[in-house]
C-alpha cells in the first residue's frame, strides 16, 4: 500500500481535528494552549502550597502535643516549665 501526498494530508487532518475534540472534551480550550499552561501552572502552585500547609500544619500539631506531654510531666513531678 503507497500512501500518497494527498492520502497523508488527510490522515494529519483527521488525526488535527480528533485531537482537538479530544482536547475540548476534558476541557481544554485547544484555540488558546498557552491559557491552558498557565491554568495547570496555577494549579500545581496551588497543590504545592496546600501540601506545603498541611505538613507544616501536622508538624504544629505534633509539637503542641509534645508541649503539652512535656509541660504535664513536669507538672506531675512540681517542677514548672
Amino acid at each position: 500500500m503507497h500512501l500518497t501526498g494527498d492520502d497523508l494530508e488527510a490522515i494529519r487532518d483527521i488525526l488535527r481535528e480528533e485531537l482537538r475534540d479530544g482536547l475540548v472534551s476534558t476541557g481544554i480550550d485547544a484555540d488558546h494552549p498557552l491559557e491552558s499552561q498557565a491554568d495547570f501552572r496555577f494549579l500545581r502552585a496551588w497543590r504545592k502550597t496546600a501540601s506545603s500547609g498541611l505538613t507544616k500544619g501536622v508538624i504544629g500539631a505534633v509539637a503542641l502535643i509534645i508541649t503539652a506531654v512535656v509541660s504535664a510531666a513536669l507538672a506531675g513531678i512540681g517542677l514548672k516549665p
